[in-house]
């Protein structure tokens, strides 16, 4: 069965040699960003689908958040599901994909170029997170016990692949054709895949873990992390259905409704292990983790008045919507 805990092969943590380029590069990425955000000028506030600040999004997202996510995942694989990595070479390769399939990406969206610097740049970040995959699905131990944690990981990293095909479809979409509308049209897709499929699956999958260990907890609730996995993706699945079958906004409060749910779920699931815990003394990095899980409603509770604005008063407001996007993006 996918994710299996048992007949587990001792475990050896992940050399360091490969963990910390991902983190350099990160860095990097987000000291690039932060210099990006300073040149831009007020064209910024007028429209979300601006050469500029499609750059900055990708370096931020690609870059930074997903280079920190998968040089995390490289090195806690032997945590999270009790096994070791399964090809070292295989992470090497995901990184040199990435890293080279960023800043040609960015250059791309920069001067608003989709040729091949764009289309060259997302194939490269495809390539990567499908390596990324292949070498996570190898590494789960094999045998009859449910690895859940496993089961998230590995979701989240099919979101983040089916958001980057996507993504560079929009892309070719610009010289080719491929879809029935514009590539604007289809952002919404792109962008809820990635930051709840990806980040918030992940965050979930990865800290459900951790937090109860760190804790020394003696809670653990596999029924309930299976709830918060169904709530997240069926809010996915639910927004694609409407999206193409009948987008009306009223029908957009189901899914965000199931992700606060689950969200719920997920503050709950923290909360038992923090009571449960045989460490009395906790670190202070720790508590600051809990204190940011605690957070993550405030984000979707914003999300619904947003939404309610958007609704009832201004369907075109460009400074809500640059918020919506936002938050969408904090809250995964």
């Amino acid at each position: 069965m996918l994710g299996a805990t048992s007949n587990i092969r001792p475990t050896k943590p992940t050399n360091s040699a490969i963990v910390i380029p991902f983190y350099l590069y990160a860095a990097f990425s987000f000291l690039v960003a932060t210099i990006l955000l300073l040149t831009l000028d007020r064209t910024f506030f007028d429209h979300h689908f601006q050469p500029h600040t499609l750059a900055i999004i990708h370096i931020v997202a690609l870059g930074w958040a997903t280079m920190i996510i998968l040089g995390a995942c490289h090195h806690l694989t032997p945590t999270i599901l009790g096994n070791q990595l399964y090809s070292e070479k295989l992470a090497w390769a995901s990184f040199i994909c990435m890293a080279v399939g960023v800043p040609l990406l960015a250059y791309g969206f920069y001067v608003f170029n989709m040729g091949h610097p764009a289309k060259w740049g997302g194939r490269f970040v495809l390539i990567s997170v499908l390596l990324f995959l292949i070498n996570l699905s190898k590494s789960l131990p094999k045998g009859h016990k449910e690895n859940i944690h496993g089961v998230f990981m590995l979701t989240s990293g099919t979101w983040l692949f089916l958001a980057g095909f996507l993504g560079l479809m929009l892309v070719y979409n610009f010289t080719f054709h491929l879809l029935p509308h514009d590539s604007i049209y289809y952002l919404p897709l792109h962008v809820h895949a990635a930051t709840l499929g990806w980040f918030l699956m992940l965050i979930v999958g990865v800290s459900s873990r951790l937090i109860p260990m760190y804790l020394l907890s003696k809670y653990q609730n596999d029924r309930l992390l299976k709830v918060v996995y169904y709530l997240i993706n069926g809010a996915i699945i639910f927004y694609v259905a409407i999206f193409y079958l009948y987008n009306h906004i009223l029908l957009i409060f189901i899914p965000v409704a199931m992700v606060i749910t689950a969200l719920i779920l997920y503050v709950k699931y923290c909360y038992m292990a923090w009571t449960q815990r045989m460490k009395k003394q906790v670190d202070e990095h720790l508590k600051i983790s809990l204190f940011s899980v605690g957070l993550t409603l405030l984000p979707a509770v914003l999300l619904i008045l947003i939404l309610l604005f958007l609704l009832w008063y201004d369907k075109t407001s460009t400074a809500l919507i640059l918020t919506y996007g936002f938050l969408i993006f904090l809250d995964g």
